[in-house]
């Protein structure tokens, strides 16, 4: 009978251990469950326009080590290698009413574009004191809005730019030695004085195979205080055109030396500029990694600011990409903590390696930039092409892959001004098409 007593007493004490483990345990998986309400399950979906998939990706895992509650989500990175193909894939998707949970956008397209179908940073997420505070001035003055919200206003944080760039003089500092280039009076000056040599001074025509052409015919209206189509002034266009035309007139004998070139290979202006048949051409800061390729020498490249027509009073044509989040995103919180991730010092170092060459948003890591060189091959720094007076400032195109298109064939005609003017018309019909469903009759090119 005792043994019976002790073999339940055994038992009960037992089964006391079993209730105080699983208490024990529920109460770890009610705290853990507190701190962590949800463990979202899913995939989240990424498109780009600009890097690598495997260093998005590398970002994204870097952001999932320090953000392990959203472990449980998958996301998909997808970087399109064409920018022409990309929007054409993102613009079917809006039109079908499926996009993806975070995408890229240029600067220079209209924000109507995307405005009404994001999801913004609120100020309890992201403090757009915090945005001022570390961010370039025109790159916070682009991101941050002011809306209403029932009675008040608020600020909010419409999307995140990591990175920028900007239209910079490629010299062969064999000619131009110790010439100062910084502006369109010295630049004519220079060519002047060289214009019956057998090299072409400046590799600028209206011919297509000026790969930035476009940039480069936009960033000269921009000087002309031209910021957009819906800015705009025939006056205005006719003068930058015919400046922009003066470097291949008879009289520089530019077009007449470039059409011997041309006839030769079917290369580009930073080809030329390699192979010292052209002195100076007129690229983005990124386009360095083309120009080593093109073999240019380690000893002849020289670096310097784009030229302006009045240094202290013109304003710069900056190109830059932003991340964005869906407002259809079934994962606010997780989309955007990876956002604010990339606008932290950590995001935009990893996400760097993406974009190597651009100059960083933030302004303290500018300034660790400045004195580093562009790309290890050559002796130029950010330095020698970043004037932080400068004022950087987005040309709105409206639509930027069919504004670069389009502005090309002008310049691969005869009369810019004219056909640039035509080409605004077309572009602002194809945009009320598209935003505002309005002109459908009208065909706009």
């Amino acid at each position: 009978m005792q043994v019976n007593i002790r073999k339940y007493i055994v038992l009960w004490v037992l089964g006391l251990l079993v209730l105080i483990v699983l208490y024990a345990f529920s109460q770890i998986w009610k705290n853990d469950n507190i701190n962590n309400p949800s463990r979202p399950t899913g995939t989240i979906e990424i498109w780009s326009s600009e890097g690598s998939t495997d260093t998005l990706v590398q970002t994204i895992n870097d952001f999932k080590s320090k953000h392990p509650q959203y472990n449980s989500i998958s996301f998909q990175a997808k970087v399109f290698k064409d920018s022409e193909t990309y929007y054409d894939t993102l613009m079917s998707a809006f039109a079908r009413g499926k996009w993806p949970d975070i995408f890229t956008m240029n600067n220079s397209d209209s924000v109507a574009l995307v405005w009404e179908r994001v999801l913004p940073i609120l100020e309890n997420k992201m403090s757009p004191s915090y945005v001022r505070q570390n961010f370039d001035p025109f790159i916070w003055n682009e991101l941050i809005e002011m809306v209403w919200s029932w009675d008040n206003q608020m600020e909010i944080i419409k999307w995140v730019a990591p990175a920028f760039e900007f239209l910079v003089t490629f010299e062969n500092s064999k000619y131009t030695k110790t010439s100062d280039l910084k502006t369109w009076a010295s630049v004519n000056n220079f060519v002047n004085k060289n214009k019956n040599s057998r090299i072409v001074p400046v590799g600028l025509w209206n011919w297509s195979n000026v790969e930035n052409s476009p940039a480069i015919f936009t960033q000269m209206l921009m000087q002309d205080w031209i910021t957009g189509l819906n800015n705009f002034n025939n006056a205005k266009v006719l003068s930058t055109s015919r400046r922009y035309s003066a470097f291949y007139d008879s009289e520089q004998n530019n077009y007449s030396k470039y059409r011997v070139l041309q006839k030769a290979k079917n290369e580009n202006n930073l080809d030329y500029l390699a192979e010292e048949k052209v002195w100076i051409t007129f690229w983005y800061i990124s386009d360095i990694e083309k120009i080593k390729n093109a073999g240019m020498k380690k000893s002849l490249l020289k670096l310097s600011p784009f030229p302006r027509y009045v240094w202290s009073d013109s304003k710069v044509l900056v190109d830059y990409n932003y991340f964005t989040i869906s407002n259809l995103t079934k994962y606010p919180d997780a989309t955007t903590d990876f956002l604010i991730y990339l606008a932290s010092e950590d995001g935009w170092r990893t996400y760097m390696q993406n974009i190597d060459y651009k100059l960083p948003s933030h302004t303290w890591l500018i300034q660790e930039r400045l004195g580093q060189k562009i790309d290890s091959m050559y002796n130029a720094t950010y330095e020698d092409i970043y004037v932080e007076s400068s004022l950087y400032s987005s040309f709105e195109s409206l639509l930027w892959t069919r504004y670069d298109k389009y502005v090309e064939d002008v310049l691969d005609g005869w009369s810019i001004s004219g056909n640039y003017i035509k080409v605004r018309q077309g572009i602002v019909c194809k945009y009320e098409q598209i935003i505002n469903f309005t002109w459908l009759k009208n065909k706009c090119f």
